[in-house]
């Protein structure tokens, strides 16, 4: 069972039957995904997890405590020889819930939580390796969070990676897109092998170093020198899309307010990538280029970008912060469907999301694992059952991961195509519950 290696190290001061009803909780929503928590867990179940998921001494960070540990653990034996950890945030509407006590307004009247997330990814064929920080809030005034103004929640990521990112022997990218824009946030205390990427759009004033010219963000890129182009796939309109990008690349630095005096307080060792969109094609190679709508990607990183090969590494890593977004996705309309959730007060409600997050990378994983690696064995994802289930459907299902995800996708008559040859988050999960329920029913015919 996956969910074991969850929580076996976490949850220290928690007796160690809650670890066993979490991981046993954890994999039975991740195999019923869609269903509600009540109809996942079953009557009494549900009640000794909401239990749990209540306990006054439960946080967030105590939740994901060990599944944090377990991500470390897989960070350090990834392939890649980066990691790339991906800071977004996402809202979760809980307007409907009239019962929720301690909601605030998130979007005009719209009552939920904020939820920020930093997912560690594999640069090698882009994985998601699991949860390194999450923090959950509200905007009511006497709402309680760790931070005095919420675009601090980009600072204590990128401090939750210096802690357990800082010394695993690899180099590690934390990557966010253009609300990280932030002068401080270029200076921020970082360990020795973490690197920053963030996309930015403020007109701050930036200095070329090989030329000392000054000018403002948009009048610099025009002074850049042109690299050459490359080619990145990214999701576009719920659709896979290689994009061509033209590459223009510089070392600068960043100047600070005019308050402050630039020679003291401007930033080092930067550089800019202009990644601008000059063609497009999906999946089946027709032309899907836009113009009028064309990307234009604004990167400023610690990173070396001198080259063209650099440069175009660093648009690639990038390119994996959609990752995180498919994390939220699969959180909720995708699979969890976690903005359906009836506990009554939010601090529970913040520890249920964050163990709902567990399971949510879990998916994520399944759904990314079989392309990069489809000849991996299915044993670490499928129990001795499933898999015979699986076998039932196809023959070959024991042989890889490959020839399982094929056979899974047949219960709910998914049918590969060249373009998408194993199913996608939705179908991951409505084929998941199918194989659930094959299994349960087994297991009360057959007593096994």
């Amino acid at each position: 069972m996956w969910s074991k290696a969850e929580f076996s190290t976490g949850l220290q001061s928690f007796h160690w039957m809650n670890k066993e009803s979490l991981a046993r909780a954890a994999y039975l929503i991740g195999q019923n995904a869609g269903q509600s928590f009540s109809r996942s867990l079953g009557n009494s179940f549900r009640q000794t997890v909401a239990g749990i998921l209540a306990k006054k001494k439960m946080t967030p960070e105590k939740m994901l405590e060990g599944t944090i540990k377990a991500t470390v653990s897989r960070c350090k034996q990834a392939k890649g020889e980066r990691i790339i950890v991906a800071q977004d945030t996402t809202y979760y509407n809980y307007t409907g819930h009239k019962k929720k006590k301690g909601l605030g307004m998130i979007q005009g009247d719209v009552k939920g939580i904020i939820q920020h997330n930093a997912l560690a990814i594999d640069e090698s064929g882009g994985i998601p390796l699991g949860m390194i920080y999450q923090c959950n809030w509200t905007r009511q005034e006497e709402g309680a969070r760790e931070f005095e103004v919420e675009s601090d929640k980009w600072f204590k990521g990128l401090q939750a990676v210096n802690d357990h990112l800082g010394d695993i022997g690899k180099s590690v990218v934390v990557v966010q897109d253009r609300e990280a824009d932030i002068f401080d946030f270029f200076k921020a205390p970082r360990a020795e092998k973490v690197d920053l990427l963030v996309r930015i759009c403020q007109p701050r004033k930036l200095e070329i170093q090989a030329t000392h010219q000054i000018a403002g963000l948009y009048s610099a890129i025009e002074k850049l020198p042109e690299l050459g182009a490359c080619r990145v796939n990214i999701r576009r309109a719920n659709r896979e899309i290689q994009l061509t990008l033209s590459i223009q690349a510089s070392c600068v630095n960043v100047l600070p307010k005019k308050d402050l005096s630039p020679r003291l307080h401007k930033t080092k060792g930067l550089s800019i990538v202009v990644a601008k969109e000059i063609a497009a094609v999906d999946s089946k190679g027709n032309d899907c280029f836009d113009p009028e709508n064309a990307a234009c990607w604004i990167l400023l990183t610690s990173l070396d970008a001198q080259s063209l090969e650099q440069a175009c590494q660093i648009v690639y890593y990038y390119s994996l912060r959609w990752l995180v977004e498919r994390l939220h996705y699969t959180l909720k309309s995708g699979s969890l469907e976690v903005e359906k959730l009836q506990f009554d007060d939010v601090q529970t409600t913040f520890n249920a999301l964050a163990f709902y997050t567990i399971i949510a990378w879990r998916i994520l994983f399944l759904t990314l694992s079989v392309r990069q690696n489809p000849s991996q064995g299915p044993q670490d994802y499928f129990t001795p059952l499933e898999r015979k289930v699986l076998r039932s459907k196809f023959p070959q299902a024991d042989e890889s991961l490959a020839h399982a995800i094929k056979a899974l996708g047949k219960l709910v008559n998914f049918v590969p195509t060249s373009a998408q040859p194993f199913p996608g988050i939705k179908i991951m999960a409505e084929a998941l519950r199918k194989l659930n329920h094959i299994t349960e029913a087994i297991k009360d015919i057959y007593q096994v």
